[in-house]
């Protein structure tokens, strides 16, 4: 977990980010716990799900339902991100 043992909590907490998107390799290791973690702490996190990999196609995809239970429920692509990003900005 990027939590553990760091102070991205305090740091994070200090710039009054809400929301993660959570990206990374080992799905099922360090993004997993990441995502958990963030959840336990009260952030939205999000997992941009063709943005990470597992150790195994078994193990990502085992990882991403658990997150998914802990997030949006559904999957979340890099395309929906972009364009959600892209009307915000555009919004501003």
């Amino acid at each position: 977990s990027c939590f553990l043992g760091t102070d991205l909590d305090l740091l994070l907490r200090g710039l009054r980010v809400e929301t993660l998107l959570v990206t990374g390799v080992d799905s099922n290791v360090c993004v997993l716990w990441t995502t958990g973690d963030g959840f336990q702490l009260d952030y939205h996190v999000r997992v941009i799900e063709d943005c990470t990999a597992g150790t195994s196609p078994e193990e990502h995809e085992a990882a991403l339902l658990i997150m998914r239970a802990l997030t949006m429920g559904r999957p979340i692509l890099s395309a929906e991100v972009i364009a959600a990003l892209a009307a915000h900005e555009a919004a501003a």
